[in-house]
């Protein structure tokens, strides 16, 4: 019998589900997504359809009872100046690290 964690994964930050189409043909299977933004929401289900498995919302706000048990979490880093979902303020943008408070 074999783990039912195994190749189970969560998606925070998820965007519009690139590390999903990534890990999915790798044979993984998605337990959960979030992400805070409506639009990328909509893009997401329009891709991968409305499966249950993504919840809109600040990942501050997630209650953690309903959060899976997965063998692997993955986060996107935030968009970012040269992300055309950014500020796209290109390289005179500000550092990210320092966007984030981390310089």
């Amino acid at each position: 019998m074999s783990d039912p964690l195994e190749k189970t994964f969560a998606e925070f930050f998820a965007g519009i589900g690139l590390i999903r189409m990534g890990l999915e043909r790798a044979g993984w299977r998605i337990a959960f997504a979030n992400d805070i933004d409506a639009d990328k929401w909509q893009m997401y289900r329009d891709y991968f359809g409305a499966t249950g498995e993504f919840v809109l919302g600040d990942v501050h706000k997630l209650d953690p009872a309903k959060v899976p048990t997965v063998a692997l979490a993955t986060a996107s880093f935030p968009c970012n100046d040269l992300s055309l979902a950014g500020a796209r303020q290109g390289l005179e943008g500000a550092p990210i690290l320092r966007v984030l408070g981390f310089c």
